[in-house]
């Protein structure tokens, strides 16, 4: 069974605006948090929760370290930016793996797509 929405929190580190301080939910929530709490979701998806480019590298360095738990990311980019072009493109460049294969960070530099291989789930 597969959670297609997910959100991993970093509250000191992200700008959650939608986020009211003191909330039952203002607190830091991480992989492990979302493991216990899965049951018989054998799968996620992360969806982005600040509009920012390093959360959206954050919850790819996460989904690559889950061990085929995160099988994909919905990030963020500022299309208006002229700047979106070269934010893209090293998103783009990591590999596309079709089910039941899920992108396994390898080793190196984590925006870098030779640091990923597709690995099988079974």
């Amino acid at each position: 069974m597969v959670d297609a929405h997910q959100h991993l929190l970093q509250v000191a580190r992200h700008d959650y605006f939608w986020l009211e301080r003191g909330s039952a939910i203002d607190q830091d929530y991480g992989l492990e948090d979302l493991r216990a709490q899965l049951g018989e979701v054998s799968a996620t998806v992360l969806v982005q929760a600040a509009p920012s480019e390093r959360e959206t590298q954050d919850l790819l360095e996460a989904a690559a370290a889950s061990g085929g738990l995160v099988r994909a990311v919905v990030g963020w980019i500022d299309l208006a930016s002229p700047a979106a072009p070269d934010a893209i493109g090293p998103l783009a460049a990591r590999p596309l793996c079709t089910y039941p294969n899920y992108p396994q960070y390898v080793s190196g530099d984590p925006k870098a797509s030779s640091s990923f291989t597709c690995k099988s789930l079974h």
